[in-house]
């Protein structure tokens, strides 16, 4: 995103809040190691999602998680989850980090469509609600220690939204004496992921 009049009027002051972070990709392992690794170890799971759909082109998918797996999918804002699926033959790994926050009960993230990305373009376009997908448990140190009386800041663009909207409503729940301003660069109104929830964010 260029930084033109048109970001500017894109950007979004909101009292005591968050994050920023973009999906990644998993490194890929070799054919044998990979079969090593997973056989090994009982990394992922499998779940039904829910699919919404937050602008033309991009979705959040909450996770449908068993009461006896939720403690090993607890996570703190700012952390991602990594997720699998075969796709035309090929075992595809993504990892997407968390939106909720930690005391929403939901395990939620965001797929925003990129040219020529296999696994956002069939999250965006074949993914239903009701499918099932794996997951592995939430990772990473990407973390926001909120405290009391702070005044935090964060700056994003497009899908870079997502950990750090976790941490604004982590902060903005939990700590009601410490504000939030975040700088969110969009296209248009009509890119921007969250939008009626962030601005609902500003009256809190």
């Amino acid at each position: 995103t260029c930084w033109d009049q048109n970001w500017i009027r894109q950007a979004r002051h909101i009292t005591r809040n968050t994050h920023v972070h973009h999906a990644i990709t998993v490194p890929e392992m070799s054919t044998r190691a990979r079969q090593t690794h997973d056989c090994c170890s009982s990394r992922w799971q499998r779940f039904r999602r829910l699919l919404g759909q937050e602008t033309a082109n991009a979705v959040s998918v909450v996770f449908d998680i068993p009461e006896d797996l939720k403690s090993k999918f607890h996570f703190s804002a700012g952390q991602y989850i990594t997720l699998r699926k075969e796709i035309n033959t090929e075992d595809i790994r993504r990892a997407y980090s968390i939106c909720s926050t930690p005391k929403s009960g939901e395990v939620r993230v965001a797929i925003k469509a990129v040219e020529k990305g296999l696994f956002s373009t069939y999250a965006t376009s074949e993914l239903k609600t009701g499918d099932t997908i794996e997951i592995s448990a939430p990772e990473g140190r990407f973390l926001l220690n909120n405290e009391a009386n702070k005044n935090y800041i964060g700056f994003a663009a497009g899908s870079g939204i997502t950990p750090i909207l976790s941490m604004v409503k982590t902060v903005l729940s939990s700590e009601l004496s410490s504000n939030f301003t975040l700088i969110y660069g969009n296209k248009s109104v009509a890119d921007t992921i969250f939008y009626k929830e962030l601005n609902s964010l500003k009256e809190t």
